[in-house]
């Protein structure tokens, strides 16, 4: 029961709200009709009542969205249709939030589709209900509508896209930051402990790149560390994911590779570097830390482990690959200040 007061994404609180909106203000048109006898019209209220209600509990029960918001944009549509078909073209006036409501929850072109479809579900409808003037006034009107709308929701969808690449992207060498593996490393250990599954770490730190800045500037340095990210994306496989954590410091998430395969990637990754002359003059190395995920273990155990892994690897002279080899190691050097000093 814990798990139902933890914090909740901004996108399943808007599910939550916007279906139980939705819910709060259909009711009342369930209870008028049942009232005045509109049997048919009240079944339908109550119908998407009782859907815009369950899927509310879902997400709030199984925090879950999946495919919640195509089910309310057809439940939407389905329901305003049935209203037009049952009580006539003065109905229409739903199509419009319904179609704002679409358009919000999905996809600009998957949003679009299936307005054009609900409208042409009603049109046979309307030709018969209303003149040929007002129909065309409000085809063109939904169409202008549907116009402003994709336009809007587009925009909304690229500024998204760049909002998240901002937040979650090394800006220099385009890896993903430390806030996304903090992401990505709680989402693996939650697959993990509800799916057992085989994961590795690498941690890759470029040795003595401090030399590297000093002796040819911070240019230099720059594009040593985006030769060194395009080297690791040309290997690693298209699942796995590297991230920049330090200046020099970098981390792969390999899903799905065990400590065995992670070693062979992490060997091949120090051997490519080292033969690609990244530095005209002088040759860069990197050390590599490999820790494969344990049973009920932390993201920060598993950091540590990984991390002294490659404190070992630094300690043994560089340009090595080192494993924690499935179990935790009692080294203090996590904590060492020459750990860094040595980098």
């Amino acid at each position: 029961m814990s798990d139902l007061y933890k914090k909740r994404s901004t996108e399943q609180l808007i599910m939550m709200l916007l279906s139980a909106a939705a819910a709060a203000a259909i009711a009342p048109f369930a209870i008028l009709r049942s009232m005045q006898g509109q049997w048919l019209l009240a079944a339908v209220d109550a119908g998407l009542v009782l859907v815009f209600a369950a899927v509310a509990l879902f997400v709030f029960f199984r925090r879950r969205l999946g495919p919640v918001s195509y089910a309310i944009c057809i439940a939407g549509f389905t329901g305003t249709t049935a209203t037009i078909y049952i009580a006539g073209a003065a109905q229409m006036t739903w199509l419009f939030p319904v179609i704002l409501m679409t358009f919000y929850l999905v996809k600009p072109l998957p949003a679009t589709a299936l307005s054009i479809i609900g409208v042409s579900v009603v049109l046979p409808e309307l030709l018969g209900d209303i003149s040929s003037e007002n129909l065309m006034t409000l085809l063109s009107t939904i169409g202008l509508s549907l116009a402003l709308t994709y336009a809007f929701s587009q925009q909304t969808v690229h500024q998204h896209e760049q909002l998240i690449e901002l937040a979650t992207k090394d800006p220099l060498t385009g890896a993903y930051n430390r806030r996304a593996l903090s992401d990505a490393l709680t989402e693996l250990i939650a697959k993990h402990n509800r799916n057992p599954v085989t994961a590795s770490m690498l941690l890759l730190d470029l040795d003595h790149f401090k030399r590297v800045n000093d002796a040819f500037g911070h240019a230099v340095g720059d594009s040593v560390l985006v030769g060194f990210v395009n080297i690791v994306r040309q290997r690693i496989r298209s699942n796995d994911r590297l991230y920049r954590v330090g200046g020099e410091e970098f981390v792969v998430l390999a899903d799905g590779a065990d400590a065995s395969t992670a070693e062979k990637l992490a060997e091949d990754l120090r051997v490519l570097v080292e033969a690609a002359r990244l530095a005209d003059s002088q040759t860069v190395t990197v050390s590599v830390g490999v820790a494969q995920l344990l049973p009920g273990e932390t993201s920060d155990d598993w950091l540590r482990r990984g991390d002294n892994a490659l404190y070992s690897a630094k300690h043994a002279g560089r340009n090595k690959v080192v494993s924690a080899n499935g179990a935790p190691r009692a080294l203090t050097a996590v904590n060492d200040p020459h750990h860094q000093a040595s980098a």
